[in-house]
């Protein structure tokens, strides 16, 4: 992934989930370890940056299930 910062990695890999899947809604892989490790991103930024997705009304997010809200 080519992406630079944290959020611009973790959208895209989103945004590709939600592709793969057709759907907004969808369940990935990964525990938030395995995903950080996936995105080469430190876990505690990513989940801050899930934090703010979530705040500022892109995603909803439970474990590995995702809902993107707004792209």
């Amino acid at each position: 992934i080519s992406k630079r910062t944290t959020r611009e990695k973790l959208m895209t890999y989103l945004l590709s989930q939600a592709k793969l899947h057709n759907s907004s809604e969808f369940t990935i892989p990964y525990d938030r370890q395995a995903l950080a490790d996936y995105l080469e991103v430190e876990r505690s930024a990513m989940s801050a940056e899930i934090s703010k997705l979530r705040k500022e009304g892109i995603l909803e997010s439970e474990k590995n299930k995702f809902r993107l809200l707004r792209q």
